[in-house]
C-alpha cells in the first residue's frame, strides 16, 4: 500500500500539468469576452495547480496522521536539496 501511495504523484502530476495547460489554452483563446477579469483568476488557479503538482513530485512529502491531526514532513536526506530548502518546501506543502 505504501508503494502505491508514493507512486501516485508520479502519475497524477503529469496528467495535471497537461490538463491545466490545456485549460489555460482554452481560457485564453476560446473564452467569451463576457468573462472579463474572471479568466485571470482561472488562469492563476491553473498555474497554482501545475506548480503544486511539480512541488509534490520534487519534495516527496509524507503525511503522518494520528486521529484528527496530521503532519506533513518533507525529508531532506538522499535528496538533491539541503535542510534549509526542505524547510521552505515543508512550509509550501502545508497548503
Amino acid at each position: 500500500m505504501d508503494s502505491i501511495q508514493s507512486a501516485i504523484p508520479y502519475y497524477t502530476a503529469p496528467i495535471s500539468v497537461i490538463a491545466n495547460t490545456f485549460l489555460i489554452f482554452l481560457i485564453i483563446f476560446k473564452s467569451p469576452p463576457q468573462m472579463g477579469n474572471y479568466k485571470y483568476l482561472l488562469i492563476g488557479v491553473s498555474i497554482f495547480e501545475i506548480l503544486y503538482g511539480l512541488l509534490d513530485i520534487v519534495t516527496e512529502a509524507t503525511v503522518l496522521s494520528i486521529g484528527p491531526s496530521f503532519v506533513v514532513v518533507v525529508p531532506y536526506k538522499d535528496r538533491f536539496f539541503g535542510k534549509e530548502v526542505a524547510r521552505i518546501f515543508n512550509c509550501m506543502d502545508l497548503f
